[in-house]
């Protein structure tokens, strides 16, 4: 079985995904990949945009100040516009309210 690029990322998506979407009501989003506009949740979205390069970051890594700051750096090199941004911090923000519980 030979998988290609896209059935990786997707694999890949998928299992993180998985790490931090239990019990997680996530929101939905809109984004495009490859031309075609696909309906994702946001934790989806944290997991292909900011592990596709790097090791996936737990909610808890960082406090919100830090997650403002990271998510401001990275927006233009994981090319995600300011709606995307806004969804992944309340996303993360909501991970770790019930990280401290």
């Amino acid at each position: 079985m030979i998988l290609t690029k896209k059935s990786i990322s997707l694999l890949l998506i998928l299992c993180t995904t998985s790490l931090y979407s239990c019990k997680t009501k996530s929101k939905i989003v809109k984004e495009k990949r490859d031309s075609e506009e696909v309906i994702i949740s946001v934790s989806e979205l944290y997991a292909h945009s900011c592990g596709s390069c790097h090791d996936l970051p737990s909610p808890m890594a960082h406090d919100s100040t830090e997650w403002k700051g990271i998510l401001k750096d990275m927006q233009k090199r994981a090319h995600l516009n300011n709606k995307n941004i806004a969804d992944i911090y309340s996303y993360l923000m909501e991970e770790q309210k019930k990280g401290n519980q």
